[in-house]
């Protein structure tokens, strides 16, 4: 699976929306071409991201971040493990939000809830989060670490 970029314009914003996998078949290269002083990249649809993927990323990133604000938002349950390995995976782009799993005890249910970056500094942990299926209480269902790159985000 190679990785597929939809582009939106709204206001001066331009977001990229990025679905399948960050690897060595990944077209990377058209995204420091963005013609926007605004960009927003959700990540909700990355599925996959291997080591040459993010040796690729890290210096488009770099320069994609260096000429215009970049925020990054929901990213995926795979490239939030490499925001919590890699501390500049997102160059001095701004992460706003991440997908995390939970899981509810009172119906089994195990959802992805996106968290961001300003709830988890509110509270330092994982924040309260209630069941879309029964409006139970949710338990985060990862390590702590799993969040650590929202704290370092600059927002």
């Amino acid at each position: 699976m190679s990785l597929r970029i939809e582009r939106s314009t709204n206001d001066g914003v331009t977001t990229l929306t990025l679905h399948g996998a960050i690897d060595e078949n990944a077209e990377l290269a058209s995204l420091p071409k963005v013609d926007a002083a605004k960009v927003i990249i959700d990540m909700t649809a990355v599925d996959r991201i291997n080591s040459v993927g993010i040796n690729r990323w890290l210096p488009i990133m770099r320069e994609l971040s260096s000429k215009r604000t970049v925020s990054v938002v929901r990213l995926s349950y795979a490239a939030s493990l490499q925001a919590s390995s890699i501390s500049d995976l997102f160059a001095s782009a701004e992460i706003l939000s991440c997908l995390a799993p939970y899981y509810c005890a009172r119906c089994g249910a195990t959802p992805t809830i996106e968290v961001t970056a300003q709830e988890y500094r509110d509270v330092g942990q994982p924040p309260a989060k209630s069941c879309p299926s029964c409006s139970g209480a949710l338990e985060f269902d990862e390590l702590e670490e799993y969040l650590s790159f929202l704290a370092r985000s600059k927002s």
